[in-house]
C-alpha cells in the first residue's frame, strides 16, 4: 500500500519519545530519622513495607527524574516517523501536536475534562521536543481543539475523496474514524475504517472501530481524558456491560436507542448538578447524552458536531 500522505499524532509522538529517554524513580526519607532511599517505583516502595513496623505516611516520596540527552530522544522520534512512513508507504508526512486551546476543557462536565491530568510529571524533555518537531518537521499546533481531531479531519477527507491519506496515532478514539488509520505500535499496515464497525472482547478489555466503537466511548467514557457519564447517578457500569449491550445490534438506529435507553436509565428524570467551575446546571438524559458525546467525538470537518436531538429525530427515536 501507497499512501499520499500520514498524519502523525505529535503529542504521542513526543511524548513517548521523551518518556523512554529519561529513569524515574522515587526518593523516600523516613520522617523521624531523615534516612533516605531511592526506588524505582512506589510499588516497589509499598511492597518493601510489607511486615514492617512502618506505614506510607512515616516517610516523605518525592519522584526523581533524570533525562538523557536530548540527542538520543531526537533520533528516536526521526526513527519512529521514518519507521511510519515505510509502514505506510509515502515519505510525505505532517504532524499535528495540540494547542494551549481546547473546546473540550469548557464543556460543564462535573469533573473538568482532562482534569486527572493536572499535577502528573511530565518527562523533562516534553517541552524541547514539542519545539523540535514544529522548527524541524513543520508540526501543525491546533487551536481550539486537539490534535486528534485535526488528524481524525484529514483521514475523513481521504475517506470522503477515495483518497489514501492516513492517520498514524496509538490513541483509540481514532478508531471511530472514518478512512486509513495506522497505529506504529500494534499495526504492520494502515487498516480501513468504515461503516457501523464492531466490537471484540478479550479478558481485559474491550477494543472496537467504526461507530460502534462511537457509542461505546458514549456509554463508558474515558478514563484516560477523565470523563464519565455515570458520574453523576453513581451507578457502576463498564466495559462489558457496554460490550453485551452493543455488540449484537446491527444499524444505527438500534445502536442510538440502546445508548439512549441506558442514559434514560440512569437519568429517568432531569438532574441539577454543580460543573467543575461551580455552575449549576440542569440536564435530561439526551442532554447528558449530548455532554459526553461532544467529549468523545473526534471532528471530521471544521466546527463538526453532532447534535444528539437531530440524530435521534432523524432516526425516528422519541426523547
Amino acid at each position: 500500500m501507497k499512501a499520499e500522505l500520514v498524519c502523525i499524532d505529535g503529542d504521542i509522538l513526543a511524548y513517548r519519545a521523551a518518556a523512554a529517554c529519561e529513569k524515574r524513580s522515587i526518593v523516600v526519607t523516613h520522617r523521624d530519622s531523615g534516612r533516605e532511599k531511592e526506588f524505582d517505583t512506589r510499588t516497589e516502595f509499598k511492597k518493601s513495607l510489607e511486615g514492617s513496623k512502618w506505614t506510607i505516611l512515616d516517610f516523605d516520596v518525592v519522584d526523581k527524574q533524570e533525562a538523557e540527552s536530548v540527542i538520543f530522544a531526537k533520533h528516536s522520534v526521526k526513527t519512529t516517523i521514518n519507521s511510519i512512513c515505510e509502514a505506510c508507504g509515502t515519505d510525505n508526512y505532517h504532524i499535528v501536536m495540540s494547542g494551549k486551546s481546547n473546546f473540550r476543557l469548557d464543556l460543564p462536565l462535573p469533573t473538568r475534562y482532562k482534569s486527572n491530568r493536572e499535577g502528573a510529571a511530565k518527562p523533562l524533555l516534553l517541552k524541547e521536543l514539542r519545539e523540535y518537531l514544529v522548527q524541524h518537521h513543520a508540526a501543525e499546533v491546533t487551536e481550539g481543539v486537539e490534535a486528534d481531531d485535526v488528524l481524525c479531519e484529514y483521514a475523513y477527507t481521504g475517506f470522503k475523496e477515495g483518497r489514501i491519506i492516513v492517520q498514524s496515532s496509538i490513541d483509540k478514539d481514532a478508531l471511530s474514524n472514518m478512512g486509513y488509520v495506522y497505529d506504529w505500535t500494534k499495526m504492520t499496515e494502515p487498516v480501513y475504517i468504515s461503516g457501523i464497525g464492531e466490537l471484540q472482547e478479550s479478558v481485559k478489555k474491550v477494543t472496537g472501530t467504526g461507530r460502534k466503537w462511537f457509542a461505546f466511548q458514549q456509554i463508558v467514557g474515558d478514563a484516560t481524558d477523565g470523563f464519565k457519564p455515570t458520574e453523576l447517578c453513581g451507578i457502576k457500569y463498564g466495559e462489558k456491560s457496554a460490550y453485551k449491550l452493543l455488540n449484537d445490534l446491527k444499524t444505527d438506529k438500534e445502536i442510538w436507542q440502546a445508548v439512549y435507553s441506558q442514559y434514560k436509565l440512569w437519568y429517568p428524570e432531569p438532574i441539577t448538578y454543580k460543573a467543575w467551575d461551580g455552575v449549576e446546571h440542569t440536564k435530561d438524559a439526551a442532554e447528558l447524552l449530548q455532554l459526553y458525546t461532544d467529549c468523545c467525538h473526534m471532528r471530521r470537518w471544521e466546527n463538526d458536531r453532532v447534535v444528539v436531538k437531530d440524530v435521534l429525530t432523524k432516526l425516528k427515536i422519541d426523547y
